[in-house]
């Protein structure tokens, strides 16, 4: 970033009257430290004249704004975790439609103003920014070499709300997620032919294929996620409030009662519901809504990744999976096969380090081994290559002829 690069991008910030910093990434560490001293900019915005010796010094790679007063009561939600920001783009969609939103390295960050003090707190899927820190901002570069972009809105359009209003005070994904996530972060790429990048197959969290956390859900929230945005999408968010039963019943223990179904989640998604079709009744959308229950599989919240191995670990490996003598590479197929059947027509995504995790091994580059004997003998097939420099995992293809693949 040049002297003018600067200087233009910071513009915009700065009509805000907002405390503007440079930023230069340290390539080493991978971490986006200030490139001047910027605590004095904690308690005061910077001069015309500071800023541009400011975009004088070497080596910049972006900008960012210090939070809190100085910058008229500044404060952001940082989502590292993009399932978490979707789960809640999904619970407050009014919100997630005017909230300034821009994608970061990793995953997206939402900023407001409030009038009181907000204070930083972490959250596992990210953090709630407020007094004296800093954020970066767009078109700042990542260390990982991704652009921060402008995905709704942009700093003109900022609203004053408080945190907790918004929903963005909490964490939005469940702990075991998280604690799954922070390790493999932690960890980094390994120097293996599949890369950290993806673990489960994506679905869209607005779908009825969601991930996320329902654990941390509250029922008016899982309603409220379950809302149509048109009345072509009462048959998926059916399915969506089903799969959210399901985690609800796991977690009680229990199995609910129709009465239970129906006054706690049918009928305030049915009276909160803005696009019912005329022609069909309240009763046989609760009919439909028993449907959805009863072919839900996979519960709400709970990883893809999860689920097959689960059904891997419980069902007999294909019967070709004998001509393997360890139990290991056995398991392996039934879960790539699992894995396959989850994805449908699309391919799947699976790293060496989960694979090492989930057979007992000590390092991901045993779980590069069994991967690789598995596309060997015929049963996978590399549908992309992946890998460190591409920073995305190589995506498969289980080859079963049962499957009709």
């Amino acid at each position: 970033m040049n002297g003018s690069d600067f200087m233009r991008q910071a513009e915009p910030y700065v009509k805000c009257g907002w405390s503007i910093i440079p930023i230069r990434n340290d390539p080493k560490t991978g971490r986006k430290p200030a490139a001047c001293g910027w605590k004095q900019y904690q308690q005061r915005r910077p001069t015309d004249e500071e800023l541009m010796l400011m975009s004088k010094l070497r080596g910049l790679t972006g900008l960012a704004a210090v939070l809190g007063r100085v910058s008229r009561g500044l404060w952001s939600r940082d989502f590292d975790v993009p399932e978490a920001y979707h789960l809640w783009a999904t619970a407050f969609p009014e919100l997630a439609k005017r909230m300034p939103t821009y994608q970061t390295g990793r995953g997206f960050q939402i900023l407001a103003y409030h009038s009181d003090d907000v204070f930083t707190k972490d959250l596992g899927d990210g953090e709630l920014r407020g007094e004296s820190v800093y954020s970066l901002l767009p078109y700042s570069l990542h260390p990982n070499e991704r652009c921060y972009q402008w995905v709704v809105g942009g700093p003109e359009s900022l609203v004053a709300i408080e945190p907790g209003t918004a929903g963005l005070s909490r964490p939005w994904l469940p702990p075991p997620k998280l604690k799954q996530r922070e390790t493999e972060e932690a960890e980094g790429p390994e120097a293996s032919e599949v890369s950290e990048g993806a673990d489960v197959v994506r679905e869209d969290p607005t779908s009825a294929g969601a991930l996320g956390g329902v654990v941390a859900l509250t029922i008016i929230e899982l309603v409220r996620m379950a809302l149509p945005g048109d009345e072509h999408q009462n048959h998926a968010k059916l399915f969506l409030l089903a799969r959210g039963l399901r985690a609800f019943e796991e977690r009680d223990g229990r199995q609910w009662s129709e009465n239970e179904m129906k006054t706690k989640l049918f009928l305030p998604w049915y009276k909160q519901n803005g696009f019912l079709r005329d022609s069909q009744t309240q009763a046989e959308y609760w009919l439909e809504f028993l449907e959805a229950r009863d072919d839900v599989k996979y519960p709400l919240g709970e990883s893809m990744l999860e689920q097959t191995w689960r059904l891997a670990v419980t069902s007999d490996p294909p019967s070709e999976a004998q001509r393997f003598r360890d139990p290991r590479s056995q398991r392996l197929v039934a879960w790539c096969r699992e894995l396959q059947r989850a994805a449908g027509e699309k391919p799947f995504f699976l790293s060496c380090r989960t694979v090492s995790s989930k057979l007992g091994l000590k390092s991901s580059r045993g779980g590069s081994v069994f991967l690789r004997r598995l596309e060997r003998e015929g049963f996978l097939a590399v549908v992309e290559k992946g890998g460190p420099n591409t920073n995305r995992a190589t995506r498969f293809r289980y080859m079963d002829p049962d499957l009709g693949l």
